[in-house]
């Protein structure tokens, strides 16, 4: 089951790193705000430790003493005492040479005068610091120097501050601070003077510092060499870590000796719309003029459709029409000169009731020069031509017929559909998973086979890792009771492995009762923890 170990509700937003007390976690507190977080050491069951870390806070907090940074109350969490610094305690001294950040004998003279009335105002109040080092001396953006751990360790011992301890320890860290980005020089040997001064007295040592300071660079008189290395090495990448974690072979001792462990497009179709057929437009015939009689008193017009059948030849109406039209029409040539004119009208002869004939006598007879024209007859009437025939109906072709699609072109247009869609889905689903993210759901610790009653036994620590199986890097380290944090570490994880087991070989010798416990700290993808504990009991 996975478990956070920090508490109050603070998220690890960073790797471990090994203090003297105990193990710092960078952390973000709910609000936003970033924490240091300390997990103290072991201190075994003296109910009286938590009150004497309070009691020693408080009083350091009452210093108001800008070096000197007290935590809250301790907090019991996990079965160990916690405090919550109000700031990161990052990064320290330790962290800055590690890193290899350039910082000049000013700089370090400046850390070593800073340091040295720190903890000249800590003695005069009649407490002890117990632990400076390289690990408990931190520089903040700004350039500031504190201590940090300040009298936590002699609570944690249950003894009295030792203020002779601490200056022997200034001066040690002092003369380490020169090895690291000291050179052979003037301020150098100012420093180690100043060093051995203060084994014995800190004032003295600062007022040597600030008398000779013309042989020290300027950096000694401001904090900017300083805060260009907090710079640098915030801005750095972290260092690449190792893949697997093995841990050297056990070396007898008759202490609980706990080795360290060292980490291993298609082309557009167009779209052709076709164009409607313009549809023919029947003429239809308009009735042609009528045709007027040549008299000077002409009646009104009369059309074919309505002639007058009363008409009779001689007749006024009638009398000065001409006996001759021309040529006969091709309906007329077409008529044999026996059969009589259809036309619809009825012709009139001289004398008589309208008959289909007319011969006409006299000079224009059969017998006189004018007769009638060859192949035909002479048509009498109203005056007007024969009614004009309508043109035949010109019957629209009817349009082709579309031709049926087979079978099988049906087919392979639904399969190629269909191969499409299966085609986009799957590009679909790659994309996805290419795209998702590797998370973190759950991390559990266990010791499958405890130690039991054995001796100098490696024990296995298995963490169940469960991921969404997704592909990815975790990155983790782990943390074990009293020794270093180890290196980052990683471990590659494939698409669809959604467990990981990460193994943590724990190695044990010599008689005793203990009891351990193994933590796994995840950095990445998403910060988690998980820890368990087992108890090893070699008796002899």
């Amino acid at each position: 089951m996975s478990q956070t170990i920090l508490p109050a509700g603070l998220r690890p937003t960073g790797p471990a790193r090994a203090g003297v007390c105990g193990t710092w976690w960078p952390a973000v507190a709910p609000d936003g705000a970033e924490r240091g977080v300390l997990r103290l050491h072991p201190t075994g069951t003296d109910p009286g430790t938590g009150q004497r870390i309070a009691a020693a806070n408080h009083a350091v907090a009452a210093l108001h003493h800008s070096g000197l940074p007290a935590p809250g109350d301790p907090v019991r969490h996990d079965g160990a005492l916690w405090l919550v610094a109000p700031r990161p305690a990052r990064p320290t001294l330790l962290d800055l040479a590690q890193g290899g950040s350039a910082i000049d004998i000013g700089a370090v003279a400046a850390v070593a005068a800073e340091t040295a009335q720190s903890l000249a105002v800590l003695h005069a109040a009649g407490l002890g610091h117990g632990a400076v080092h390289g690990q408990t001396v931190t520089v903040t953006a700004i350039g500031a120097v504190t201590l940090v751990e300040t009298a936590i360790l002699p609570a944690l011992q249950a003894v009295p501050g030792d203020p002779a301890a601490d200056r022997r320890a200034w001066a040690d860290l002092v003369r380490w601070l020169t090895g690291q980005w000291g050179r052979p020089g003037a301020a150098v040997d100012l420093l180690l003077r100043c060093a051995a001064q203060g084994e014995h007295d800190l004032g003295a040592a600062v007022r040597t510092l600030r008398d000779e300071s013309a042989l020290l660079p300027p950096g000694f008189r401001d904090r900017s060499a300083l805060v260009a290395a907090v710079a640098a090495h915030l801005a750095a990448p972290p260092a690449e870590p190792t893949t697997r974690l093995t841990a050297p072979p056990a070396e007898p001792t008759q202490r609980l000796a706990v080795p360290s462990t060292d980490a291993t497009q298609a082309v557009p179709t167009q779209l052709m719309t076709p164009q409607a057929e313009p549809t023919q437009r029947i003429a239809t015939p308009q009735a042609e003029p009528t045709q007027r009689i040549a008299s000077p008193q002409a009646e009104p017009t009369q059309r074919i459709a309505t002639p007058d059948p009363t008409a009779v030849i001689g007749s006024p109406a009638t009398s000065a029409v001409p006996t001759s039209y021309g040529p006969p029409t091709d309906l007329l040539a077409a008529t044999s000169p026996a059969t009589p004119v259809a036309t619809g009208v009825p012709t009139a002869t001289a004398g008589s009731t309208p008959t289909g004939r007319y011969e006409p006598t006299g000079p224009t007879g059969p017998t006189g020069p004018a007769g009638p024209p060859p192949g035909g007859e002479i048509r009498f009437g109203p005056g007007v031509p024969p009614p004009p025939t309508a043109p035949a109906w010109r019957a629209q072709p009817p349009p082709p017929a579309r031709p049926r699609r087979s079978v099988w072109r049906v087919v392979s247009s639904v399969l190629s559909a269909l191969l499409t869609l299966a085609l986009l889905a799957a590009v679909g689903l790659y994309l996805w998973q290419r795209l998702s993210p590797l998370e973190v759901t759950s991390v559990s610790v266990a010791v499958p086979q405890p130690p039991g009653n054995r001796c100098d036994i490696t024990v296995d620590v298995v963490a169940t890792v469960r991921t969404n199986g997704r592909a990815g890097t975790i990155t983790y380290q782990w943390l074990r009771t009293g020794a270093t944090p180890s290196n980052l570490l990683t471990e590659q994880v494939g698409r669809g492995q959604r467990t990981v087991e990460l193994h943590l070989k724990w190695s044990f010798s010599g008689v005793g009762t203990t009891r351990e416990t193994a933590t796994i700290n995840i950095t990445t993808p998403s910060p988690v923890q998980g820890a368990t504990s087992f108890v090893y009991d070699c008796r002899p």
